[in-house]
């Protein structure tokens, strides 16, 4: 029944074997049932059950767990970690481990999996748990999340960037190792471990389409494997769309992936689809399209972004919440809706997860907040003025800090925000170069969606200080860049945002400019 994602049969088969059976004999059968409430959603009764089975098989854990014992746990895993280095760890792999011992490690992979989805502070905790019980066991493949997971904290706790691609390193160095040693549902296990890496450690190393590439791939392994991998090939397939859309892919191109990729999850996920449906709808805004997306609920009562929301408030799913605020702040920001952006900004501070997992939505949030941050400060008086220029700067800050990971990825946003910045404090020729740095950062870079905005905002701070010659040429250029990227509504919006400036004459000499270099480019 769990083979064939039948959820409904598992619980009613499992109650009967669970109250016949001693219960370490039905260690295999609660796994199960685990595994059954991941794939519908139940993820806060895998946690809560999950954790009762580990403290009946004495771990340390419990539920909630205070900043000073985590830090403990963080510190004496390290300190385990540390009496080994790679060979050691592989050598480990290689340790005959007992059947208990196998399904323990499988309860546990089945928790971090649903405290990922939550967000729950239990995730370290539990993931020091498989490491800890890996190395006195033997490293079976299904604790190569763990070694993730821990990666992860190391960047959650101490901004440790360095330490977590170690941890990343050594959990696809498991995967590869139990792949030599032929171990059967590897793909699974292994596909499960990139695909964390890949949405919590790879992104400050990664571009965003190069990572929107592999998820695209697990989603295809994932799909091979049937029922038992379907919420996995969901939303390895949702996060895909993402990551090409927040990027910068061709959007265009994104639209019709996403689109089909809605139907697919309608068919088989409902729980990814009300999250990848936010994708359609920011497409929506950023092409000027009226898409027939909300049209996949059988919920009728959702017709847009804000019905989405109360959704998420009455169903209590504090990730969806997060996830719509944020959207509505995209979609706000890309509207040049400064107020309602730093309006949305605040909600999602207010009702992210508790632990607080790196993702590519904290990435953007962070970058449009402080862009956001230092145009508030440019309108407003009084102590509120101070606080958003202090905002802004902490964001440039963390900006710079990101840099040294990617500079294909952070650059161009880190000179951005320095670019406002100096604007900000009427720094204007150190304003200047920097945004010209930022422009020349993102078209080295690929990332034509930044191109524009940063075309946009040296429009901005031209027009600012009266040089209408040089703001023409700017919006000119982002109305162009926007174009390419495909977001129509954005480069309609440069022209009706600025009706004093001639700016329909200076299009056109941006597109004979454009067609003309074109040509040149084929003769050559």
């Amino acid at each position: 029944s769990y083979t064939l994602g039948q959820s409904d049969s598992v619980f009613i088969y499992s109650t009967k074997v669970i109250a016949n059976s001693t219960f370490e004999d039905s260690l295999e059968v609660q796994l199960i049932v685990l595994k059954s409430m991941g794939q519908i959603g139940r993820h806060a009764e895998v946690i809560s059950k999950g954790i009762e089975i580990l403290m009946r098989l004495d771990f340390d854990v419990t539920d909630i767990p205070s900043k000073e014992r985590l830090a403990r746990t963080m510190i004496s895993t390290q300190s385990m970690i540390s009496k080994y280095d790679l060979d050691g760890i592989m050598d480990l792999c290689g340790k005959a481990v007992d059947k208990l011992s196998q399904v323990i490690m499988e309860l546990l992979d089945t928790i971090v999996l649903s405290c990922y989805a939550l967000g729950s502070q239990m995730l370290p905790m539990i993931a020091c748990a498989i490491i800890q019980f890996s190395l006195e066991q033997g490293i079976c493949r299904e604790s190569a999340i763990a070694w993730a997971s821990f990666g992860t904290f190391k960047i959650v706790i101490g901004g440790d960037y360095a330490a977590a691609k170690q941890m990343a390193t050594v959990a696809r160095a498991i995967t590869t190792k139990h792949q030599t040693m032929n171990i059967s549902k590897l793909l699974h296990v292994q596909n499960r471990a990139d695909l964390f890496l890949c949405n919590t450690v790879d992104i400050w190393s990664t571009p965003p389409r190069v990572i929107a590439t592999k998820l695209l791939k697990y989603h295809q392994d994932a799909m091979k494997n049937g029922p038992i991998d379907i919420h996995d090939a969901m939303f390895s397939l949702r996060q895909s769309c993402r990551f090409k859309l927040l990027g910068g892919g061709n959007l265009s191109l994104t639209l019709i992936s996403t689109q089909d990729s809605l139907k697919l999850m309608a068919k088989h996920s409902s729980l990814n689809v009300k999250y990848a449906v936010l994708d359609s709808i920011l497409l929506e805004e950023l092409m000027g399209k009226s898409l027939d997306h909300l049209s996949l609920f059988d919920n009728c009562s959702i017709n847009n972004i804000n019905d989405l929301l109360l959704d998420a408030k009455s169903s209590k799913d504090n990730i969806l919440l997060y996830t719509t605020y944020l959207y509505k702040m995209m979609v706000a920001f890309w509207r040049g809706d400064c107020d309602a952006a730093e309006k949305s900004s605040y909600e999602v501070l207010k009702v992210q997860p508790t632990a607080s997992m790196p993702t590519i939505h904290l990435i953007y949030h962070t970058f449009f907040r402080g862009i956001v941050s230092f145009q508030q400060y440019r309108k407003s008086e009084g102590i509120e003025r101070d606080r958003k220029l202090e905002e802004g700067k902490k964001v440039m800050n963390e900006m710079e800090k990101w840099t040294l990971n990617c500079s294909d990825v952070f650059e161009n946003k880190w000179l951005l925000l320095r670019a406002e910045h100096f604007a900000s404090i009427n720094e204007d020729d150190l304003a200047e170069k920097s945004y010209t740095k930022s422009i020349n950062a993102s078209r080295d870079h690929g990332n034509i969606h930044e191109l524009g905005l940063g075309y946009e905002l040296f429009g901005n701070f031209h027009s600012s200080r009266g040089s209408w010659k040089n703001a023409t040429h700017c919006y000119a250029q982002a109305h162009a860049f926007y174009n390419q990227w495909g977001a129509n509504a954005v480069a309609d919006r440069i022209v009706r945002d600025n009706p004093g400036l001639d700016l329909t004459s200076a299009i056109h000499e941006e597109l004979k400019n454009i067609n003309s270099s074109k040509r040149e480019n084929e003769i050559t």
